[in-house]
């Protein structure tokens, strides 16, 4: 497994999911639908479906980012500094 992320802040987005920060430079992220694991402070791990997209952003950033979705997840259940990794 690979580490994608330590997660600093979350955003629920209603009936689309829980999108992660930091935002990552598109070279690190595959683009579409894959796995990840998600590893609490706590010593759980959470699998889950993850998506990635190009982050809109106003005004425009110089170098696009991408950000991580994870699918079917609440908020309370990614804590601040769970690291996430490519499954």
């Amino acid at each position: 497994m690979t580490l994608l992320l330590i997660v600093e802040d979350t955003f629920a987005i209603r009936e689309r999911g829980l999108v992660l920060a930091p935002f990552l430079p598109p070279a690190e992220v595959r683009r579409g639908r894959f796995s990840v694991e998600v590893h609490r402070p706590d010593g759980t791990i959470l699998p889950a479906a993850a998506v990635a997209q190009i982050a809109f952003a106003q005004p425009t950033p110089r170098e696009p980012r991408v950000h991580v979705m994870l699918l079917a997840v609440a908020k309370g259940e990614v804590p601040i500094g769970s690291k996430v990794y490519v499954a």
